[in-house]
């Protein structure tokens, strides 16, 4: 018994960081899409799943597509709309990069990249 008590003792000392660690990444919130029709084209708003506003937005000029999205996730995108290409959540909201109706939209922290030119920072 006096040789599993200090065995036990260290096991938790290393599993207790780990599991809250693991608790922490998981928690932080993942990308959300939604794109809607406009007469200017389709508007693209780019969100954290747990903020009301969006953190990009850009409008797709002269494009309108055939499903409307609100907030989807990575897991949820129609796959009429688009298709992932790449994505790491390692630490999250990590990086998300899709094909959208013939555009490719690449989503990180810093920046939303349209097409690999067009470059959005953060909303203000």
């Amino acid at each position: 018994m006096r040789k599993i008590a200090p065995i036990i003792i260290v096991l938790a000392i290393i599993a207790i960081p780990i599991v809250a660690m693991f608790a922490w990444m998981t928690s932080r919130p993942s990308w959300q899409i939604s794109v809607r029709n406009s007469p200017q084209g389709a508007i693209v708003e780019v969100y954290k799943s747990n903020d009301v506003r969006p953190t990009y937005t850009t409008v797709l000029t002269g494009q309108l597509i055939d499903t409307e999205i609100e907030r989807a996730t990575r897991m949820e995108l129609p796959a009429e709309l688009g298709k992932t290409t790449f994505h790491d959540e390692t630490l999250r909201p990590g990086r998300w990069r899709l094909m959208l109706d013939g555009t490719e939209l690449d989503i990180m922290e810093r920046a939303l990249i349209v097409d690999g030119t067009t470059e959005i920072a953060l909303q203000d």
